[in-house]
């Protein structure tokens, strides 16, 4: 009795496998006929409107968080962001001007003392930064800015001409 509540215990949450059938590919359920008419088979996503970024004015009031406002819209390729991007643009660059904020504060102490009790103790800084690259890195994945985020996009800057490397990998 006991060892099978222990075995319960330790095995809640380790099963690999999913319980219930196997959902059906909509290949399949397109060769097949769909059984429920009233609900598409797959849900496409809207193309989204074409324009300028407007830069909001928490990054325009920040000189270190413009300059990575202008540094993501000069590198992008064409047509890879767009106006609804806008939002997450605007809190990376904020996010990376903390960081960076926080780095200058913080400068080579890493280490600070305690107020009260002298005890040496980590700088608030520390934890500032690690946060903010955090949710960075979590943004430029969202805005598929890194490069293994736009090869999965497909999304490729134009070869250059008489680039002997672009005609052997094609």
């Amino acid at each position: 009795m006991l060892l099978g509540a222990l075995w319960t215990l330790t095995t809640i949450g380790t099963s690999v496998a999913q319980r219930g059938r196997k959902p059906t590919p909509v290949v399949v359920k397109r060769a097949r006929g769909s059984e429920r008419s009233n609900r598409p088979l797959a849900t496409l996503v809207p193309e989204p409107r074409r324009g300028d970024l407007i830069c909001p004015l928490a990054v325009a009031n920040n000189p270190i968080a413009k300059t990575y406002w202008d540094h993501y819209l000069g590198n992008a390729a064409p047509g890879h962001l767009a106006p609804i991007d806008s939002p997450l643009l605007a809190r990376l660059c904020m996010c990376l001007a903390r960081v960076d904020e926080a780095e200058t504060r913080m400068g080579s102490g890493m280490i600070v003392r305690a107020p009260q009790t002298g005890v040496p103790v980590q700088s608030p800084w520390l934890a500032i930064i690690n946060r903010q690259t955090v949710l960075a890195e979590r943004l430029s994945s969202a805005l598929a800015l890194p490069p293994a985020e736009r090869n999965r996009l497909g999304v490729h800057d134009e070869p250059t001409p008489g680039d002997r490397a672009e005609s052997y990998f094609r």
